[in-house]
């Protein structure tokens, strides 16, 4: 009973795509033309805070990823 078996966290990754939705739907659908956007600058932040945790640039094809995230809000 006096033993610590402490765990380290299982962090998370966050991660999606920009890009530019000719339609206006909110859904990715490259046979419509749809691409994503290079060089978009996103920016990872709680709610109710002002200032940012993280920011990255998403790839030659739209994608970005936030990895070795703590789990929580």
């Amino acid at each position: 009973l006096d033993q610590d078996f402490s765990y380290p966290p299982v962090l998370m990754s966050l991660g999606n795509l920009v890009w530019y939705d000719n339609n206006n739907n909110g859904v990715f659908e490259s046979g419509l033309g749809e691409v994503g956007i290079q060089g978009v600058t996103v920016t990872l932040a709680l709610s109710g805070t002002a200032s940012p945790l993280l920011t990255t640039t998403t790839d030659v094809a739209g994608r970005y990823l936030f990895t070795d995230l703590m789990p929580g809000e």
